[in-house]
């Protein structure tokens, strides 16, 4: 037996009980230790993740507005940019930076621009997400979620929208209501 078992079994009783209690909060300590570590380095890579979606995003979009003749209706190319923005959407991460992105686009143009940006929300089946997450997001994810259909004109979801048109939740409740109005 070395001199710590002996110390700690053959002890005072309030030797013995401080020296647990040490142990025991040295133990806990370095468990929130990882735990905060291993917060904060998952929240730099996700922040890390959303920077490189936001502009492999921007260029696709950019290049698809700005490029009319490439990315016309029914082309061969737009079909591949559909069939590779699905795929890429599928991620919940992903999607909710297309979302924004999309979205941040959406506003800046009117006209055609804006009529192309909501085909090709629609055409890549955003609009299913979006009622997939709003059963089960949180609060805020729901708002944004409503943001999300108003601006584009979602009109498939009016009745879920309508829903949330009386909720408890303030910023959800105008959210919901500011949907149902566009």
């Amino acid at each position: 037996m070395n001199w710590l078992e002996s110390y700690l079994y053959n002890g005072f009783l309030p030797v013995k009980i401080s020296s647990w209690g040490i142990l025991a909060l040295l133990f806990i300590s370095a468990i929130l230790f990882i735990r905060i570590f291993g917060s904060r380095i998952s929240k730099a890579r996700k922040l890390r993740l959303q920077l490189k979606f936001s502009k492999e995003f921007e260029d696709r979009i950019t290049e698809f507005l700005f490029d009319e003749e490439k990315y016309e209706s029914g082309t061969e190319d737009y079909q591949h940019l559909v069939k590779e923005l699905r795929r890429q959407i599928r991620r919940r991460l992903r999607r909710r930076v297309f979302a924004k992105v999309i979205l941040l686009y959406h506003r800046d143009f009117k006209g055609i621009p804006e009529e192309r940006l909501e085909k090709l929300y629609r055409d890549i089946k955003m609009p299913k997400y979006a009622f997939a997450d709003l059963r089960t997001g949180s609060w805020y994810e729901k708002a944004f979620l409503f943001t999300e259909m108003g601006q584009m004109g979602i009109s498939e979801g009016l009745p879920t929208v309508l829903r949330y048109a009386n909720h408890y939740n303030t910023v959800l409740r105008e959210e919901a209501q500011f949907a149902a109005v566009r």
